[in-house]
């Protein structure tokens, strides 16, 4: 059986180091674009003023649907309530005029059965004074008496039942009213929780409208803010550089290029990192003059 351990561990050995040399040369690539005159491509420091944008999380359709139907639901609840308290109210009323109706129905039959009893009393006493107690005419007369609150006692009757029978329909047609009323809400509570999930759509779709506008007014203002500053920290370097030869600028990127190489060899013996140096085109052409100084740098302290 084979033991592939060291060719692996050597393979990533390699691995690692195309990594660093890779980062080796993007950072000598940064140190170019960092003293161009065009600032496109160079990071600027952090310049952010910490605004705090607004999360456009959409509430969960579930989440409407339950407001909707509670909205209709509680509005339900308070209008049956209502129609229940005046029906109940009306019908209150109805019942104590039906009460009075009844009192006043009683009081005037009792009336009547008093007036017709004197008089039939009176016309009795009267006819005994004179002797006539037996004659016809005094049971004639008698006889109309009766008659005649039969009559009245009917009429009494007649206009109390009517009266009565107002009211009780009265009662039936609000406690139907009422009735019909509150079905009304349960047949067309479907309909209007959908009305209401769609003004509560309308409404979220608002106010996500208004948190990207905000989020987007955030976001303007801290990248006309970088832009400032990024303008104005480029403004200052140009000015400085400015006051360089193009002899004087070149040394200062060679130097800061010579720098990074050697942090990179530091690990490195001498003939390691002339061997490293002198296999890698790319990084001779990164360098340019200041390549020749650096295979000098380290062939002298071999």
């Amino acid at each position: 059986m084979f033991d592939f351990t060291f060719g692996e561990e050597d393979k990533k050995e390699q691995e690692e180091q195309q990594a660093h040399k890779s980062q080796l040369l993007k950072e000598l690539e940064e140190v170019d674009k960092k003293y161009q005159a065009d600032p496109t491509g160079v990071e600027d420091e952090d310049t952010s003023l910490g605004l705090t944008f607004l999360e456009a999380d959409p509430r969960p359709r579930e989440e409407l649907e339950a407001e909707a139907r509670r909205q209709v639901e509680e509005a339900d609840r308070t209008e049956k309530q209502k129609l229940t308290q005046e029906a109940d109210r009306e019908i209150s009323d109805l019942d104590r005029q039906r009460a009075e109706t009844e009192q006043a129905g009683a009081e005037a039959r009792a009336g009547l059965e008093q007036a017709y009893a004197d008089r039939k009393k009176e016309a009795e006493q009267q006819a005994l004074s004179r002797g006539l107690a037996r004659s016809s005419i005094i049971m004639g007369q008698i006889e109309e008496f009766d008659r005649g609150k039969l009559d009245d006692l009917g009429a009494l009757e007649q206009s109390l039942l009517s009266e009565l029978s107002g009211l009780s329909e009265r009662r039936a047609d609000l406690e139907r009213e009422r009735d019909n009323a509150i079905s009304e809400l349960d047949l067309t509570a479907a309909a209007r929780i959908s009305e209401a999930l769609s003004a509560l759509e309308q409404e979220e779709r608002e106010r996500l409208e208004e948190i990207v506008k905000y989020n987007n007014t955030l976001t303007e203002k801290q990248t006309k803010y970088d832009a400032d500053r990024r303008d104005a920290a480029w403004s200052k370097r140009n000015q400085a550089l400015s006051n360089l030869s193009q002899a004087e600028l070149q040394k200062m990127i060679g130097e800061e290029k010579v720098e990074k190489v050697k942090a990179y060899y530091a690990g490195l013996s001498p003939q390691a990192a002339l061997e490293d140096l002198l296999a890698d085109a790319e990084l001779q052409k990164m360098l340019g003059s200041y390549y020749a100084y650096l295979v000098s740098y380290y062939r002298n302290r071999i």
